[in-house]
């Protein structure tokens, strides 16, 4: 989980999804569509009402999220938007997480 950080700043996530695993693990279905649809729908609205600048370049996919996000709509804002939806999702996961570590606890103990 602590290593994986670094690299989900960059874009690159695959060491969540699949060692965690978010990926088809039934526990984690709620928080992966929730966060997901809520950062697209917020930073869409926020777009539309002019409050962010509109995305008009594009940015690498492997920029640092807040760095890219301002390179693409060069909106000091977009910057501040995409910290604020960083911290939403871990609170939004932050609760399965701790159910999921609960669960695996539980189960080291009976192998013991």
């Amino acid at each position: 989980g602590k290593l994986s950080f670094l690299p989900s700043l960059f874009g690159i996530n695959e060491p969540v999804l699949f060692g965690v695993p978010l990926v088809l693990n039934p526990l984690f279905f709620i928080p992966f569509i929730l966060a997901e649809s809520l950062n697209a729908v917020i930073s869409f609205l926020l777009m539309q009402f002019g409050i962010i600048g509109k995305t008009y370049i594009m940015g690498g996919w492997n920029l640092f999220s807040p760095i890219g996000a301002f390179i693409s709509t060069m909106d000091w804002k977009a910057l501040v938007l995409v910290i604020a939806l960083i911290v939403m999702d871990t609170l939004i996961y932050l609760p399965f997480f701790k159910v999921y570590e609960k669960k695996l606890i539980k189960e080291e103990e009976k192998e013991l």
